[in-house]
């Protein structure tokens, strides 16, 4: 059930629990350094369900944003960047109200009318997926746990505006093309069949989103791995979402790293594991190590 629903949280699959869990897995932010460099980078899991405040709220990670020069996330997002994507989410013919039952689909914009009134009309022509990340965001933004932290400004998206402002470099590991393509290779009935799954156990996804979040804030690494272990995915979709994208990441991360001092934001599970940003650096002959992060309150 929760495949897609991971992926569009954290950016993450399943990981075999081959993946090591002796590898050092706790913490959030991590510094890069020895291996030449001249500068001290870092790297941030993100929850990409999180808004900016769990940034400006911990001083260590505000300390290493304003510390870099330049600035790294999974993508970047233009104005044409949004419209393209804008096209490749809808549908006249494999939309949510046309895939869904009557009584599916009412749930869905009962759920989504809770969230944003003005997006009811929206959701007509929107692909299953896409609906996914708000019917969540919708089941838990009046959960007292999830209190100010949702809406407004993404994490990810925080950085790069951080970025502009200050007239820092910003760069990309991928392009949001790449991303969206990723999401929607998935079958508009495999999408309905999630999406109608999560519309009938609501009380099941808010129980876990709040395991995950506390999970996440605490940067234990090993109890999100274990999130992501539930999925039944083959080893070959596996490395296409996960282990390929990380192995291209490392081939652009020394080249970046090496001349400036950079932050680099990602989804969190990208970090963690055998096959993890983390271990890859360590690999190759980085120093990298954990930042304790602390909320101010």
């Amino acid at each position: 059930m929760f495949k897609y629903l991971t992926i569009l949280i954290l950016f993450i699959v399943k990981i075999n629990s081959c993946f090591a869990q002796n590898i050092d897995n706790e913490g959030l932010l991590f510094s890069i350094s020895g291996n030449g460099l001249k500068e001290t980078s870092y790297v941030l899991g993100t929850f990409h369900l999180y808004n900016h405040t769990f940034i400006t709220s911990r001083p260590e990670i505000v300390y290493a944003l304003a510390s870099c020069k330049q600035i790294t996330t999974e993508v970047t997002i233009n104005k044409s960047d949004a419209l393209g994507l804008g096209f490749k989410v809808i549908s006249l013919d494999s939309n949510a109200k046309k895939l869904l039952s009557k009584e599916d689909y009412a749930i869905c914009e009962k759920i989504v009318s809770q969230y944003n009134a003005d997006m009811v009309n929206a959701i007509k022509i929107m692909k299953p997926i896409v609906l996914v990340p708000i019917v969540m965001t919708a089941l838990i933004m009046n959960m007292p746990e999830f209190k100010g932290k949702l809406g407004d400004t993404a994490m990810d998206m925080y950085v790069q505006k951080y970025a502009k402002r200050h007239k820092l470099k910003l760069l990309e590991f991928e392009s949001i093309k790449f991303q969206t393509d990723l999401l929607l290779e998935q079958s508009a009935a495999d999408q309905a069949k999630e999406l109608s799954e999560m519309l009938h156990d609501t009380t099941k996804i808010k129980t876990q989103m709040l395991e995950m979040a506390i999970s996440y804030e605490k940067g234990d690494g090993n109890a999100l791995l274990k999130f992501a272990d539930d999925e039944n995915m083959t080893e070959a979709t596996e490395s296409r979402l996960l282990t390929e994208r990380n192995q291209k990441w490392m081939i652009k991360i020394p080249k970046m790293i090496a001349d400036n001092s950079t932050f680099i934001a990602v989804g969190a599970l990208h970090l963690y594991g055998s096959k993890g940003i983390l271990q890859l650096l360590r690999d190759k002959g980085y120093t990298v190590i954990a930042i304790p992060i602390n909320k101010v309150k």
